[in-house]
């Protein structure tokens, strides 16, 4: 698990109001070995939360902040275990769902992004990407404190 806290000019980190927003790469794997050779299309998830990290970091080395705090978090794993689906493999996570909502998800957190890519999931994804249901009814999944989905 990776958590980078990146603190806002009136960030909760320095005692201050500014809301807490949470980015959360989610994937299985960034590789399947054996099975699969190399990067794979559902580790997106962590390189889009991994570069937005480095962009923010960037933006702070050049006097660019933010006014609240950002917390990214992710997992790396280079050999996730898959499962047979058509058209493609999908991946599974050597995490389990509960325990990822634990480490990322916490009370500190006042909105949260969730990046999450498939291109094996054809029921919404039908041209590489996909707006889904709850964000485009501006529903939002809620997590309690036991940090399971509702």
């Amino acid at each position: 698990m990776i958590r980078i806290k990146i603190p806002g000019t009136r960030g909760k980190s320095k005692g201050m109001d500014a809301p807490t927003i949470g980015l959360l790469g989610r994937l299985g794997g960034l590789g399947a070995r054996p099975e699969v050779t190399g990067f794979v299309s559902d580790g997106d998830g962590a390189l889009a939360a991994l570069s937005a990290a480095a962009k923010l970091l960037d933006m702070q080395k050049n006097g660019d902040y933010l006014e609240g705090d950002v917390i990214i978090s992710t997992h790396i794993c280079p050999d996730a275990p898959t499962r047979p689906h058509e058209p493609v493999p999908f991946m599974d996570s050597p995490v389990e769902m509960a325990q990822v909502n634990a480490e990322e998800v916490s009370d500190e957190l006042d909105a949260i992004i969730s990046v999450d890519t498939t291109k094996g999931n054809r029921i919404i994804n039908h041209r590489g990407i996909a707006v889904s249901n709850c964000n485009r009814t501006r529903c939002c999944r809620v997590c309690n404190r036991n940090h399971t989905v509702c």
